[in-house]
């Protein structure tokens, strides 16, 4: 598991959760951690090629689309 640090912009310290975007985020992150990964693990001979892909020169990694669905769970109230 790849572990996160929020910031205070992230999360509501009242109510203890993290704000709805940062789960984009955190499948921005995966992706990337996947790539390079994947370049040392699976394809170590293309490896400088892998990471140039998010570098400013690079191609880049294109995400052409995210959903997020969201679950309401309403409080139960005493």
């Amino acid at each position: 598991m790849l572990a996160h640090t929020n910031t205070t912009t992230q999360s509501d310290q009242l109510a203890g959760h993290v704000n709805n975007v940062t789960y984009n985020r955190y499948a921005e992150s995966a992706r990337i951690l996947w790539a390079q990964r994947y370049a040392r693990n699976i394809d170590p001979k293309h490896a400088e090629a892998w990471q140039g892909l998010w570098t400013p020169k690079g191609h880049g990694l294109i995400l052409r689309s995210i959903k997020t669905d969201f679950k309401f769970v309403g409080i139960k109230r005493r």
